[in-house]
């Protein structure tokens, strides 16, 4: 009777796809452009600096004057940059902007809605030094899906002090709908885990293929045990993370989880340019993307949100876009492959870092 559910849902869902941060951000602000009576945007990098071709902020205070109602949350960390005079100039707008500020638990969402009928998820943050990166975001229409992720957003406006009843009210927790079961999210404040649920069963039930794709590989113990176990019960396994990351300490980290993952028999693919999507492809029938890393962050302490999808041509359309990567990477040889006294170092470091958590 699920199965069933899912295939209508997924009848009625339509799909589009983004493989870099441009081609979301062009798809996103035609959407914004196109807004008539409400905008909710919810990212954990949100800058000014993508002007003049995507210029948000702009497009944003102008729809505001216009009498649409525009409500934006960013993360306090992720857009620390954010100049006050934006801030201000948004708000003078009637944009009404929140930051979503806690020491160790960040929204990771990148969620942009449309009139309650168009919605954008997956892993394109809006910042000038991310334009090229390989991502991948979802445009999705379909009314049930876009009720949950209009619900989810209302809910982190509600903790992070939000005011306009019409947004507080898409959160009712007596209105979720089977559709539940597609839109997943991980959200601590509101004890809700399906993210993590969802990987767990989907990994088990794995007949023939796993597809990874990450930006940041420091999967949790059980994540790793889980693909361990397929493997050893004939599932091919396959990861791709970029060679260079944006971020300096997580090659070392990627690296040290490369020679580990190999030494499971999993296949690893070092991509030649960053690619920060997040997805996983099970048996070639089942996708989901999201904005969450593979690391203890987006399993336990951020809020993440994410979509899957057994839609045939969606998941040839997803294929299509792995295929074109994996021609792009090299796949690491684990024989060859040496850590140095620095990388077991680290990887001491992080073992007591899970120990804590």
């Amino acid at each position: 009777m699920l199965n069933y559910l899912k295939r209508i849902v997924n009848f009625f869902m339509k799909y589009k796809f983004y493989n870099t941060s441009e081609k979301a951000w062009k798809a996103m602000y035609e959407s914004v452009q196109e807004a008539q009576r409400l905008i909710l945007l919810e990212m954990y990098i949100f800058l000014p600096d993508t002007s003049p071709q995507y210029n948000f902020i702009e497009a944003l205070i102008l729809k505001a004057k216009a009498g649409v109602k525009v409500a934006i949350i960013a993360d306090k960390m992720g857009s620390q940059k954010m100049p006050l005079t934006v801030i201000s100039k948004l708000r003078k707008s009637g944009v009404e902007f929140l930051y979503a500020s806690n020491l160790l638990r960040r929204t990771h969402r990148k969620i942009l809605v449309i009139d309650n009928h168009t919605a954008f998820l997956g892993g394109v943050n809006i910042k000038k030094s991310t334009s090229k990166w390989n991502d991948l975001q979802i445009k999705i229409k379909g009314k049930r899906s876009i009720k949950t992720i209009s619900r989810t957003f209302a809910y982190s406006y509600k903790m992070y002090g939000g005011k306009s009843k019409e947004i507080l009210n898409l959160y009712n927790k007596s209105k979720l709908t089977k559709v539940k079961n597609i839109i997943l999210e991980h959200n601590p404040h509101e004890n809700i885990s399906t993210i993590s649920a969802y990987y767990r069963e989907k990994i088990i039930n794995a007949k023939k293929t796993i597809t990874i794709i990450t930006p940041y590989l420091l999967p949790p113990l059980w994540f790793a045990v889980l693909l361990d176990r397929a493997v050893k019960r004939g599932v091919k396994v396959e990861i791709i993370i970029p060679n260079k990351t944006d971020l300096w300490l997580v090659n070392f980290i990627n690296k040290s989880y490369v020679k580990k993952m190999s030494s499971l028999g999993i296949d690893v693919y070092y991509y030649s340019f960053m690619n920060h999507a997040k997805l996983m492809l099970i048996d070639d029938k089942e996708i989901f993307m999201g904005s969450h890393n593979m690391d203890i962050a987006s399993f336990k302490l951020n809020s993440e949100i994410g979509i899957f999808i057994q839609d045939k041509k969606a998941i040839s359309e997803v294929k299509k876009i792995i295929s074109t990567w994996k021609e792009d990477s090299n796949k690491i040889e684990a024989e060859k492959y040496k850590l140095n006294w620095f990388d077991f170092l680290l990887m001491r470091f992080i073992a007591l870092f899970y120990s804590i958590l």
